[in-house]
């Protein structure tokens, strides 16, 4: 059973039930302690009122004061921006709200959840959270979520800067993009990064862009156990203050190093020129032998972000987990228009959004998970832009544009649709001859199939007397598509197995199949009727003419 019949009966159910309601309190001596239940055609419950007031569907077992049974869930529509203000107050309630798209779990204990504090496409979840801002979450003690798709988890904390995120106990993120975690760690600056133990009270970034973390017992990468403020296992470099080692001495300077071999094939040094596992390094700075291949390995998030500007250059970005190649005039490349897990090759291309990708001339990719190739410009979500498209292309999530540049280009602003502009037109070919296939011609509105007779061989005739006794024989009607709402999308025609079934076999072979109806198979069929009837009309003509000669 679909979701929507389902709806549909729960309407027919509580309509009924309504109406009984009235008809009940219209007898007075009807006793109204006694439990209410309405049955469908096999004696399955659908509609059931408890003596305790409780209501079930789909069951008459009752686990609480409404109670739905099936395996097709609960779906609750409704129009942001449409609908009742709501101002409830305290309370303990769940809350789904259309007028704002928002939803609300738990309790206030005051005007949180009243529509002034309830921001578009937000949720708020816990005791007296606060989600204000659009597309904010909130979920836990006390916390607010005021800024524009910010999010406040855990106990007394405030986001309020735009994306800005902040968890723990008593952690501000005011910041763009910023972050605040622990106990008592202030984010008030875009793109900075707090995490605080509490121990010395509020910790506050002083800059923006910084990654500042308070940690009394130390901070340990690759350990559990820092025994100072900075512990690392593994390999770290040092620009000032230089290494504390195991015997506890410290060094600032690293010991005269033995220069590379200049005659051995493990590392090989030339006058500026690097060989590994080869001392032919030809013109390159760096020449890698052996199949062993090239391997950098990093985390992301860790490491420096780099801005470099102008410049050529192949560059693997661990930071980012990101990969460049190519040229840029500008800061294309630099970290603030790198997406984490992004690929970008060619000249000045972009790929700011995640997992983008970026190819060409000016391509921009900027929408997570979207594709840019040959100077497009992809700005929605798992949106592709072919062609270059001049700063236009789409802003459609899931949209597809191609094109070939000639203009004039119209950005796509519809979902999941695909938008095409070719001014040559369009050929597709389905078998390797070219003789079969379909031509939308440049400044045509609908397609040609290919018809040409120096293309086409094994001709048989058709006698149209039996095609029209076939036709005859359809049963034409109107239909839908199933999955299309019957109200809005009908259609007329023949069934595909009746056609194939009168017209898709002949001495050579077969013709079509009996899922499809091939347009020009179709259309072949219809001229071979129209010729049929024509012949009939002009002998029948001749016969009246004779006729009245003869009298």
């Amino acid at each position: 059973m679909t979701m929507e019949s389902n709806l549909r009966k729960v309407s027919r159910v509580l309509s009924g039930a309504l109406s009984f309601f009235i008809i009940l309190l219209s007898v007075p001596a009807f006793a109204q302690s006694e439990a209410f239940q309405v049955k469908g055609s096999t004696g399955s419950t659908l509609f059931y009122v408890g003596n305790d007031s409780d209501i079930a569907i789909d069951t008459s077992i009752t686990l609480g004061t409404l109670t739905i049974a099936g395996n097709n869930g609960l779906i609750s529509l409704g129009t942001n921006g449409s609908g009742t203000a709501l101002s409830l107050g305290a309370g303990t309630r769940m809350m789904w709200y259309p007028l704002k798209s928002a939803f609300r779990a738990g309790y206030v204990s005051g005007t949180q959840w009243d529509d002034a504090n309830i921001g578009d496409y937000s949720i708020a979840m816990g005791w007296s959270p606060t989600a204000s801002g659009t597309s904010s979450f909130a979920l836990g003690d006390d916390v607010t979520a005021s800024g524009y798709d910010a999010m406040a988890v855990g106990r007394k904390t405030v986001s309020s800067g735009y994306g800005s995120f902040a968890a723990g106990y008593h952690t501000v993120s005011g910041g763009f993009g910023s972050f605040a975690a622990g106990l008592d760690a202030n984010a008030d600056s875009s793109g900075t990064f707090v995490w605080s133990d509490g121990s010395g009270g509020t910790f506050t970034n002083t800059k923006t862009n910084q990654f500042l973390i308070h940690a009394s017992n130390g901070v340990g990468i690759g350990t559990n156990g820092p025994a100072t403020a900075l512990q690392v296992h593994g390999v770290v470099y040092s620009d000032s203050g230089g290494f504390e080692f195991p015997n506890g001495s410290i060094q600032t300077t690293a010991a005269a190093a033995s220069q590379w071999t200049s005659n051995g094939p493990n590392i090989y040094y030339n006058g500026g020129s690097v060989g590994i596992n080869t001392n032919s390094t030809s013109d390159a700075s760096l020449t890698v032998g052996g199949d062993g291949g090239i391997l950098s390995t990093g985390t992301v998030g860790s490491g420096t972000a780099l801005s470099l500007g102008a410049g050529t250059r192949m560059m693997w970005y661990p930071y980012r987990a990101a990969f460049r190649a190519g040229y840029v005039n500008g800061t294309q490349w630099d970290d603030d228009s790198i997406g984490d897990y992004s690929t970008a090759f060619g000249c000045n291309t972009i790929a700011s959004g995640e997992y983008s990708v970026a190819f060409g001339n000016n391509s921009q990719a900027l929408g997570v998970g979207s594709t840019a190739i040959g100077g497009g410009y992809a700005t929605a979500d798992s949106s592709t832009c072919i062609g270059p498209s001049a700063g236009t292309g789409t802003t459609a999530v899931g949209s597809l544009v191609l094109t070939d540049g000639s203009g004039p280009i119209t950005v796509m602003v519809k979902r999941d649709a695909m938008w095409a502009i070719y001014s040559g037109g369009y050929y597709f070919n389905t078998n390797s001859s070219g003789t079969s296939g379909a031509v939308l011609a440049a400044n045509s509105n609908s397609w040609s199939t290919i018809s040409d007779s120096t293309k086409k061989y094994a001709f048989l005739p058709v006698n149209d007397d039996s095609v029209l006794d076939k036709i005859n024989t359809f049963d034409l009607r109107t239909w839908s598509y199933k999955g299309q709402d019957s109200t809005k999308y009908r259609h007329y025609g023949p069934m595909a197995q009746e056609f194939f079934n009168a017209f898709g076999h002949d001495k050579y072979g077969v013709i079509g199949n009996d899922t499809t109806i091939n347009q020009a198979d179709f259309e072949g069929v219809l001229l071979v009727a129209v010729q049929g009837l024509l012949r009939k009309e002009i002998h029948q003509n001749k016969e009246m003419r004779s006729a009245e000669r003869d009298k």
